[in-house]
């Protein structure tokens, strides 16, 4: 009897034990679930967050801008036309909120800009201007992808005008407003229109502003530093056209000579003849001149001789060839910028070398001078008189246009840091204007004052913001095969960032050259002076 009752209590106790890791098990698993469904909400919720308050900026309005309309997407979503920007070839890897603006500082201006919000979960607090290049006006749709994609809120603009080609200036005729625009006040009044967006959608301010151009983006990254040092903290100007108006005079006395050699300009056998000789002579690795300043060499070597006129240079094409290595002179012998480095002769075909016939060889020189400075379509550029029309040309366009005050003390006193490059290699805008910039900005401020903010780098081997025979990547907006961002000394933003919050000045980048998403060489690049 005993020994029944002890084995019926053993048996309750076994299936109430059973019973208990039942309920136990069900209630883990139903835990689980729960807490997982709790996991994907959060995130759909938080994205249905930030979709309501990218709603709510609709019609958003302040002073002389407008938000026309705004759009909240999920990627992957189609990238915008481009127009004549270079198309974007990676996708954005984030949802945003896409916000579609117009500022009116004049009854006669429409400047267009768009910003782009990343979600708030993956937002880093900072905002990031993009410029753009040449004359254009179209929005930089490469350098907003790039910006949203590292985390930044991004804001870009038209520049107030839209462009029929990229060397169009016919939108400055009677628009004496719309030159102010392009100048300097639109990126600045954006600037201040996406930090009000930035403040609304995220409910705070951002932490830091940074703005990074290359070419005319450059010359509106120094205009920032000149005229409005409170918009960014830190400024990185790739190839600066800091002087637009000494640019396209240098353009207008670089064209004058190459036409004389002929109606296409400078032959590309002939170009191919003195790239070989100039790298024979001063080449490095890979081709790469290393020093321009210090390659000593005259075309007229290479002159023909005994009535040849293959394998040599004709006299023509030695005199217009020393005009672009020389840069054009004012009345009194004084240059007024500088020429071509030696080591930029491989992209000579791209402004100098087989000009189709229909229009003159150059940039947009020749519309500048038409629409810009003389206001008449029909003006034949070629008859410019390069030292009295230069010299107009600078008089009435250098205070707009023209980013080329030494005095750097208003963003200095504030903290701002300046990241100034420019490739040796750059048939567009003569490397030296850059070194002749820096070099104004230590004779006003002083050696020590500008080591505390400003570095220059100039790059061996690369050209006009890209490209060229050297390493040529170091995370540039406008390059998405880049290097990690995460290495400071591979990513000029990343060192940038570094200066700003750790006050860790870089003293050198290393450039790449891809292939693809793969490095195949390097070159470390020392800052300036150091």
């Amino acid at each position: 009897m005993e020994l029944t009752s002890f084995a019926q209590e053993t048996d309750n106790r076994m299936k109430i034990h059973t019973e208990c890791r039942y309920w136990l098990a069900r209630c883990i698993f139903l835990l689980t679930a729960f807490a997982n469904t709790l996991a994907v909400s959060a995130p759909q919720a938080a994205l249905e967050t930030d979709a309501k308050s990218c709603r709510e900026l609709a019609g958003t309005a302040y002073e002389d801008w407008t938000v026309l309309s705004v759009t909240w997407l999920v990627p992957p979503f189609p990238m915008p036309d481009p127009g004549l920007e270079r198309p974007v070839e990676r996708q954005v890897d984030v949802p945003i909120c896409r916000v579609i603006g117009q500022a009116q500082p004049t009854p006669r201006s429409s400047i267009r800009f768009e910003v782009w919000l990343p979600v708030a979960r993956e937002w880093n607090g900072r905002v990031l201007g993009v410029g753009t290049g040449n004359l254009l006006g179209a929005i930089n749709y490469r350098g907003l992808a790039f910006g949203v994609n590292r985390r930044y809120a991004a804001v870009a603009t038209d520049n107030g005008h839209l462009s029929k080609s990229r060397r169009d200036a016919s939108w400055a005729l009677g628009a004496p407003e719309k030159i102010v625009d392009f100048g300097h006040r639109a990126q600045h009044r954006v600037t201040a229109a996406a930090k009000f967006i930035l403040e609304r959608h995220y409910g705070r301010r951002p932490e830091r502003a940074i703005f990074v151009g290359c070419s005319q983006g450059g010359n509106k990254a120094l205009m920032e530093a000149q005229r409005y040092p409170g918009d960014y903290d830190g400024i990185i100007a790739g190839a600066p056209v800091y002087s637009f108006s000494r640019e396209f005079v240098f353009q207008a006395s670089s064209a004058i000579a190459v036409a004389k050699v002929g109606p296409t300009g400078i032959p590309a056998p002939k170009v191919q003849l003195l790239t070989g000789a100039i790298q024979k002579r001063c080449g490095g690795p890979g081709g790469v001149v290393e020093n321009p300043e210090g390659c000593k060499f005259d075309p007229a070597e290479l002159v023909c001789r005994n009535g040849a006129q293959d394998g040599c240079l004709t006299q023509k094409e030695v005199d217009a060839i020393r005009v672009l290595y020389a840069g054009p002179r004012d009345q009194g012998g004084r240059q007024i910028f500088p020429g071509l480095s030696p080591g930029s002769e491989r992209d000579w075909g791209l402004l100098w070398t087989d000009v189709p016939p229909e229009r003159p060889p150059g940039g947009s020189w020749a519309e500048f001078f038409r629409y810009m400075v003389f206001h008449d379509p029909s003006f034949d550029p070629m008859k410019i008189d390069v030292v009295r029309d230069g010299a107009r040309a600078i008089e009435k366009l250098g205070p707009i246009i023209d980013a080329d005050q030494p005095d750097l003390s208003g963003f200095h006193r504030r903290g701002g840091k300046l990241i100034i490059f420019h490739g040796w290699s750059d048939a567009f805008v003569p490397p030296l204007s850059s070194l002749n910039y820096y070099r104004s900005v230590v004779s006003v401020m002083g050696q020590n004052t500008t080591d505390e903010f400003l570095r220059l780098f100039m790059v061996p081997g690369l050209a006009h913001c890209q490209g060229g025979p050297g390493p040529d990547a170091f995370g540039q907006p406008y390059l998405f095969e880049t290097p990690a961002s995460a290495d400071h000394e591979q990513d000029v933003l990343t060192a940038m960032e570094r200066w700003l919050d750790k006050g860790e000045a870089p003293s050198s980048i290393v450039a790449s050259k891809m292939e693809g998403r793969k490095v195949v060489a390097t070159r470390r690049v020392r800052a300036y002076r150091q």
